[in-house]
């Protein structure tokens, strides 16, 4: 069984991806999915990454982008 190892660094990081085509719902049109991505590397430099899968905006679930910063 690995053992574990602590985490040293973590970096949050917010984006703006382009999407392909426009993404289209009765609470309007978006062209680019805010996220935000987490980095995190352990005391062995194992380096993982991982993203928040909120929306922009709290339409159809509670949770949003804004609100990830303010936890």
């Amino acid at each position: 069984m690995p053992t574990r190892a602590a985490p040293t660094e973590v970096e949050l990081v917010q984006i703006s991806l382009p999407l392909a085509r426009p993404f289209v719902t009765r609470h309007g049109t978006r062209a680019a999915k805010d996220a935000v991505l987490v980095r995190v590397r352990n005391e062995n430099g194992t380096v993982g990454w991982g993203e928040c899968a909120a929306e922009a905006t709290p339409t159809y679930h509670y949770e949003y982008v804004d609100g990830v910063w303010a936890a």
